[in-house]
């Protein structure tokens, strides 16, 4: 459904001199994912209004989109799949949040570490759709590292000052994107 409406976009640009033809594909495809990215956001904010969850929601996104974008891991293979995706990661947040129980908090923090560990060790991983030379390899596993520390400095301060829309979202976030770190790992494993 964002490929056909981005294509009838990037045909109107074209159609108006705005665009050339031969840059209609790549139009289509940055169309695609800006929808993508506004589709999701706009779910989020609905159901983040809905559960009372602004700060939780928007510190979650930002969290989640930075370390992945330097963490690397599985991506979908269409737009839609990708909201899907997107949007079921960040569902089970708001159930542990407002789950609210000391034991769970440990559970969570644990994980988040572990994934943390996860994120330090395999970080950047390629996907079909981004391979990396050597030098960019190296940049975004020092930025992955760097940007896991802070969240895990921001996760440890929230837990201990009992923040917990903060310590869910950075905790979820980390957990989420070394989910997606082990998908692609396993998947790259399987087709060897």
């Amino acid at each position: 459904m964002l490929k056909k409406l981005s294509k009838k976009i990037s045909a109107l640009l074209v159609a108006n001199n705005i665009v050339q033809i031969d840059q209609q594909d790549a139009y289509i495809y940055g169309l695609e994912i800006f929808l993508q990215q506004v589709v999701f956001f706009f779910i989020i904010f609905i159901l983040a209004l809905i559960t009372r969850t602004i700060l939780l929601s928007f510190i979650f996104v930002v969290v989640y989109k930075v370390l992945r974008q330097y963490t690397g891991g599985f991506h979908c293979k269409t737009s839609g799949k990708c909201l899907i995706v997107s949007v079921l990661t960040y569902i089970p947040l708001i159930f542990l949040y407002y789950f609210n129980n000391p034991l769970v908090d440990i559970i969570v923090g644990i994980v988040a570490l572990i994934s943390s560990f996860v994120i330090f060790v395999f970080a950047p991983v390629e996907s079909e759709n981004k391979s990396l030379d050597q030098n960019e390899k190296r940049k975004y596993h020092i930025f992955s590292i760097l940007i896991t520390i802070i969240t895990i400095i921001v996760m440890s301060s929230s837990f201990l000052l009992e923040i917990k829309s903060v310590f869910y979202a950075v905790s979820w976030s980390l957990s989420a994107d070394a989910v997606f770190i082990s998908i692609t790992l396993r998947l790259t494993i399987k087709s060897q």
